[in-house]
């Protein structure tokens, strides 16, 4: 029986370029690539399926947007790695994998290794395959999220697009650059873009919403994050999203049944925070302040100025 599936690893490649070529042939009047673009492939180098297996389990857990998920696809990147250790692929998808790890449960030593250990994988990515889009996202990414270098980032995103044209997520990544630099619009038209190409992608869905309600178009966010949960249930963040909606309406109790359906942990103490300082009880925001400062002190810096501000507003004198 193994003998038989190795046997079959090349014909199953080839099928999948057949089809490629077969697609790109179809959409080519539609589909123009720039003079800059490179072929892009999920193949490993030396063709083992074992290899192939394990970045496509990364990839499943990854898009599961859970806290428990990401160390599993950590290791399945790694596996596909060790398998063929020129996989630059599989190089490129775990920068990003350890710095959203990081960002929600790490601080201190551990934090900046697993950074350590991200910018490394970046390296071998783009020493392996410098054409490689999907390598200057990794870079970008970490870049944009790690390295707080938004110039530096554009350029990756940009060179991204120069070699993936058509790619989603390339024109999401840009579209994340723009945002962080005050050019939402943008953002939007992008994210909008990204979804034509992958409409199932909840986390794209998620960010839409925040661009749009940064906007305070409320309506189109509440579409957006409401596509983003009914994709992905338990993801992180879909409801911490949904309570700032309702926050910004001025609804409480909307704001806080969407917080308490956030999965449990630091976007959830965040959520509720946030939800608690609209309702009118002084000792409930108090309470809820003081569970998030005791709990995510370290991992919710930026929420805590979320709350601060949102506190100000809500029980001024």
């Amino acid at each position: 029986m193994v003998a038989a599936l190795r046997s079959a690893v090349p014909g199953l490649f080839a099928l999948q370029d057949d089809i490629t070529r077969a697609v790109a042939g179809a959409l080519k009047a539609k589909l123009l690539p720039g003079e800059h673009a490179a072929a892009q492939s999920e193949q490993p180098p030396s063709g083992s399926l074992e290899a192939y297996n394990a970045y496509l389990e990364g990839q499943f857990y990854i898009s599961r947007i859970t806290q428990a998920d990401r160390p599993k696809a950590i290791a399945y990147y790694t596996q596909a790695t060790q398998l063929d250790p020129r996989y630059a692929l599989a190089w490129s998808r775990l920068p990003q994998a350890r710095t959203r790890l990081s960002k929600a449960s790490l601080d201190g030593a551990p934090a900046q290794e697993a950074y350590a250990k991200a910018r490394t994988a970046v390296d071998r990515a783009l020493t392996l395959s410098p054409d490689l889009a999907e390598a200057h996202l990794a870079r970008g990414d970490v870049l944009l999220n790690t390295d707080f270098d938004w110039r530096g980032a554009e350029a990756e995103f940009r060179r991204a697009t120069e070699l993936a044209p058509n790619d989603g997520e390339a024109k999401f990544s840009r579209g994340t650059q723009l945002a962080t630099v005050g050019e939402v619009e943008q953002a939007i038209e992008l994210t909008r873009e990204a979804l034509t190409t992958e409409p199932l992608h909840a986390t794209w869905y998620n960010w839409l919403a925040a661009y749009l309600t940064a906007l305070n178009r409320l309506d189109e966010g509440e579409q957006a994050i409401r596509k983003a949960i009914a994709l992905q249930p338990n993801a992180e963040t879909f409801h911490e999203q949904l309570a700032i909606i309702e926050i910004q309406r001025g609804n409480a109790q909307a704001a806080l049944a969407a917080a308490q359906q956030e999965p449990p942990g630091v976007w959830q103490d965040a959520a509720l925070a946030l939800a608690r300082q609209i309702g009118g009880d002084r000792s409930a925001a108090d309470a809820a302040l003081e569970t998030l400062i005791e709990k995510d002190a370290e991992a919710a810096s930026y929420q805590f100025a979320e709350v601060y501000s949102l506190r100000n507003a809500s029980f001024a004198t």
